[in-house]
């Protein structure tokens, strides 16, 4: 079965319903790039929320296990266990890290993405000073305003 977030997905139309003069109307729109993106971290985001739910749920039945088990069993049961406690962790890692990327898309800023661009540009400017010398960037780069290289030659 086809969820409703996957039929939007596939074909990126939003449907907004309207009022106007009393009556209503549905709106038909694309949806953009970041919505698309949030729906699809949110689908992963529930699919890590039941995968956690699967792993407490054995997590219980181990434990369960370890009071009804003796002595030689217990030391695979508290195996098991260390890789379940492990396991969901490591979702609860991935679901913060969907919960900060949806959060900044919603707030509409990925400093990553930015950092990473003036990191870039900056090694390269670098590079091209001690290649050249003296001369000045804005004469190599003349639609370029100076605030970009004066960013990036301070390191």
């Amino acid at each position: 079965m086809i969820k409703f977030n996957e039929l939007q997905m596939k074909n990126r139309l939003k449907s907004d319903i309207r009022e106007y003069d009393g009556n209503f109307r549905i709106r038909k729109r694309r949806l953009g790039n970041n919505e698309v993106v949030m729906m699809k971290l949110q689908d992963e985001q529930e699919n890590l929320d039941k995968e956690v739910k699967l792993i407490e749920n054995e997590l219980e039945k181990l434990d369960e296990e370890i009071k009804a088990a003796e002595g030689e069993q217990l030391k695979d049961i508290e195996l098991k266990i260390e890789e379940k406690e492990k396991a969901k962790t490591e979702k609860n890692e991935k679901l913060k890290e969907i919960a900060d990327k949806i959060s900044a898309l919603i707030n509409g800023n990925d400093n990553t993405t930015i950092n990473s661009i003036r990191e870039r540009t900056g090694s390269v400017l670098r590079e091209l000073r001690s290649h050249l010398g003296p001369v000045s960037y804005f004469h190599i780069f003349p639609y370029m305003h100076e605030s970009v290289f004066s960013h990036n030659l301070k390191k």
